[in-house]
């Protein structure tokens, strides 16, 4: 089959949070609404560097996510939690050129070898791509392996089989929202922890480029 949508594909090596246009969050636990570590807590204190004339602040958006998810439950079974692969999203007018947040919720499956093509983060970047065709949204960054560090047991047939799973699930992602002979342009940023090593890169880029077939240049 061939992609409806020329995608631009861009290598990059990850800052522990980097904002770009869109930036996909995943979660190392199953969900809090604040934590004082980790790098929740480093993107709440890059929100609170600047006032965001537009949008309500961080703690007042996560407030109001509280409150709706509260009411999406019946009274019988009302929790104010959210599971493996559910999404949330933010906005942001003061971080840099990062307007939008997705926030992926994920537990500690995503650091496993178990991971598989069933996964509910799978099905929550679905809605995320999903999203991103609905809402006309040109540019989104997605860490290649759902992470955004290394673990010492990440080796490279870790990284070689997470990395092959996310590229071809994110394909047929694509394909999906491109049906109908509907062509747009879309640039997909690729993030790699920042502590790749210059040969598991470019394992990334084969990888990429064996799945792909209209990739174009990467660059570090």
């Amino acid at each position: 089959c061939v992609l409806c949508v020329v995608c631009t594909f861009v290598f990059v090596l990850s800052d522990v949070i980097s904002p770009k246009l869109l930036h996909l969050h995943s979660c190392k636990i199953l969900f809090a609404w604040f934590s004082e570590s980790g790098i929740k807590a480093t993107f709440a204190s890059l929100c609170e560097k600047s006032t965001d004339l537009h949008f309500s602040e961080l703690p007042e958006q996560i407030e109001t996510l509280q409150l709706d998810l509260q009411q999406t439950h019946t009274q019988r079974d009302r929790i104010n939690t959210l599971r493996p692969g559910d999404v949330y999203i933010t906005r942001h007018s003061n971080l840099s050129d990062a307007q939008v947040v997705f926030h992926l919720v994920a537990d500690s499956q995503v650091h496993s070898n178990d991971f598989s093509g069933q996964s509910n983060m799978l099905k929550g970047l679905r809605n995320i791509v999903r999203c991103m065709f609905q809402n006309d949204i040109q540019t989104i960054s997605i860490p290649l392996l759902l992470l955004h560090e290394y673990e010492p047991k990440m080796d490279d047939r870790f990284c070689e089989k997470r990395s092959d799973l996310i590229l071809k699930t994110l394909k047929g992602f694509i394909m999906e929202n491109t049906a109908w002979g509907r062509e747009t342009s879309k640039t997909i940023q690729l993030l790699a922890p920042k502590s790749t090593s210059a040969e598991r890169f470019s394992m990334f880029v084969d990888i990429t480029s064996s799945i792909f077939r209209q990739t174009r240049d990467f660059t570090s």
